[in-house]
């Protein structure tokens, strides 16, 4: 079911997923896909093969059907775990050089998502979706948060009334299928040299599950039980270097963030290995409840415990 990359990974465009949002949002299946990109039936049913499917043939076809769903471009592909890290090492390479056809011309628009740069993040997802990045920048400080992991709060915002990317009549896809991804970059501001962006990686909520892709080469799927469908949030920790800097927060959708009150830049910093561009599930893979729920959190006496309920600033 997989289409080889390299001969070495295994990468797909999840047709269920395409398939299903476009139908919500009341595009007539692979006919209706192929006539609101301009390309050939044949080509989408390609894509979409369940027996020997092809990936698009450019950065650019995959980002306007990312667009025309309404979904980011990451969540059109499903690779194996084991094969993330290879991913990773190539995507690297192949930006550095800007050798392409050595992976596949359709990870293109992944290069600027994964490389340092002064600005970040990429223009080319929001020039196909007709509108501007969310994003929301923390200024971290070592003298307040001390070097170890700070905890930031994510939260999707208003999902049964998502953007679309174009107006149309269409109802908006079952909120178990909208997939939500936030991309998490620092800035070191302490130099005289001013630095670019250097994105750590993706929190990425798909079929009701959070993952944590890193641009270190892991993935990190949250061990907590699925989420609601009304309600999706997660705490990641993310690792506070000896410098000053911004942390930023990026989605193609509205969201809200803010600094965890026990765990983010004036709590003492939590002790544990870590080193730049490393981020992780709070307490690895464990989520905050609230008082008088059935499952609590076994962390929850060291932070104080998190109350989801409590304001956001968007």
């Amino acid at each position: 079911m997989f289409c080889a990359v390299g001969g070495q990974m295994n990468v797909k465009l999840n047709a269920e997923r395409v398939l299903t949002i476009a139908t919500a949002r009341g595009i007539a299946g692979i006919s209706g896909i192929a006539t609101r990109l301009g390309v050939h039936r044949s080509t989408v049913s390609r894509w979409l093969s369940s027996s020997a499917p092809a990936l698009p043939g450019t950065a650019a076809q995959a980002v306007a059907l990312a667009a025309l769903l309404d979904i980011d471009p990451l969540t059109l592909f499903d690779a194996p775990a084991q094969d993330f890290g290879k991913l990773c090492v190539r995507l690297h390479r192949a930006a550095r050089t800007g050798d392409w056809e050595q992976l596949h011309p359709v990870f293109e628009f992944a290069g600027s998502y994964c490389t340092p740069s002064d600005d970040w993040p990429p223009e080319i997802a929001s020039k196909f979706f007709r509108r501007d990045w969310h994003i929301r920048d923390f200024a971290v400080s070592p003298s307040d948060v001390g070097v170890g992991y700070a905890t930031l709060e994510v939260a999707a915002r208003s999902l049964d009334a998502a953007n679309l990317a174009e107006p149309d009549d269409a109802s908006p896809p079952p909120k178990a299928w909208q997939p939500r991804v936030w991309h998490i970059a620092f800035r070191d501001t302490a130099s005289v040299v001013p630095q670019p962006w250097r994105p750590h990686g993706a929190l990425i909520f798909t079929n009701g599950r959070l993952h944590i892709a890193s641009l270190r080469g892991f993935v990190m799927i949250d061990a907590s039980d699925r989420r609601s469908d009304t309600s999706v949030r997660a705490q990641v920790q993310v690792w506070v270097g000896a410098h000053s800097g911004v942390l930023r927060v990026a989605s193609l959708h509205p969201f809200q963030a803010r600094w965890h009150p026990k765990h983010g830049h004036t709590r003492e910093p939590l002790q544990g290995a870590g080193g730049p561009g490393n981020f992780r599930f709070c307490e690895q893979g464990f989520r905050c409840h609230g008082p008088g729920e059935d499952e609590a959190c076994p962390y929850a006496t060291r932070c104080g415990g998190f109350h989801p309920e409590a304001t956001l600033t968007e």
